[in-house]
């Protein structure tokens, strides 16, 4: 119960020392309000506990928690390394010590020689580096990641997204990783909680939700496109004959000894081999109404 509404119902989520999992779901169903609440951000019911150790009952600068948002929030009036610092002055560090571990984590982030530059110079990707050195700092036994790449451009959440699991492996840092791309997830976490109205729906390893999702839902929501409410191919499980690229309509078919027959209602050229919502590969140039086989790995299917 969280401000008097039932938003996270019966979570039950253990993470296991220096382990990264990465909590994915639709928007609303209480990714970000799991991280607040283990943070103390939030009142909530239940319990919230660190290395067996309740920490539910305590301030949240008490906790043992960092976190790290989509927005970084670094200090614009700081440079770099006395943003990095900025906790550990908070917890009374005295200056050669904090100076030794800025040192330290801008090493590790590939950053060295930027303890003195201004904030504003950075590029993005140095400023997500920089923030992420910064809830470090600390050695904090938890830390909570939300959406920390979801304001950058494709090609640098790539290149983020490797160096997050470097930093986080290097450190040997348990983490909590909030983000709705899983193709993200699955390169920075070895572990996959999927969360749909506030319960955890799903539980495993990358792979094993990807090949084995446990319902059409979360088979969709993880990318597959050829789903049925029974079973679910993946695409490249399925070849067309004649194997001519693009995505066609259909209004009828039968499945028989690893052949899908098919009537074609509408063509629309595509890139790829592949169905999208069990519709039928073929290619621009065959009509409508005629017909067209796929041809099916039996042993890739996917029965729920």
């Amino acid at each position: 119960m969280i401000a008097g509404n039932l938003i996270l119902h019966n979570v039950d989520l253990r993470v296991n020392s220096a382990e990264t999992a990465a909590v994915l779901g639709p928007s609303g169903s209480g990714k970000s309000t799991l991280l607040r609440a283990i943070a103390g951000l939030i009142p909530a019911d239940g319990s919230v506990q660190l290395d067996g150790e309740p920490i539910h009952d305590r301030p949240p600068h008490l906790r043992g928690v960092g976190m790290m948002f989509q927005n970084h929030a670094l200090f614009p009036h700081l440079n770099v390394a006395d943003n990095i610092a900025f906790g550990l002055r908070e917890l009374g560090w005295d200056r050669v010590r904090s100076d030794r571990r800025v040192d330290e984590l801008l090493e590790m982030a590939e950053l060295s020689g930027f303890g003195t530059r201004s904030v504003d110079a950075l590029s993005g990707g140095e400023a997500q580096r920089v923030a992420l050195m910064r809830a470090l700092a600390p050695q904090p036994k938890l830390i909570m990641l939300d959406e920390p790449l979801g304001s950058l451009d494709r090609r640098l959440r790539d290149e983020l997204a490797d160096e997050l699991r470097r930093l986080l492996a290097l450190t040997g840092t348990t983490a909590l990783y909030v983000t709705h791309d899983q193709s993200e997830a699955a390169v920075v976490a070895e572990r996959l909680v999927i969360l749909d109205h506030g319960r955890i729906a799903a539980d495993g390893q990358p792979e094993q939700l990807w090949s084995h999702p446990p319902t059409p839902e979360l088979a969709s929501f993880l990318g597959h496109r050829n789903v049925s409410p029974d079973y679910m191919v993946p695409a490249d499980a399925v070849r067309a004959i004649p194997a001519e690229k693009g995505t066609a309509v259909v209004r009828s078919s039968r499945f028989v000894d690893g052949h899908w027959h098919l009537t074609i209602v509408m063509v629309r050229a595509a890139g790829e081999y592949g169905l999208t919502e069990f519709r039928s590969v073929g290619s621009s140039d065959i009509p409508a109404g005629s017909r067209v086989t796929l041809r099916f790995d039996t042993r890739r299917i996917h029965r729920f």
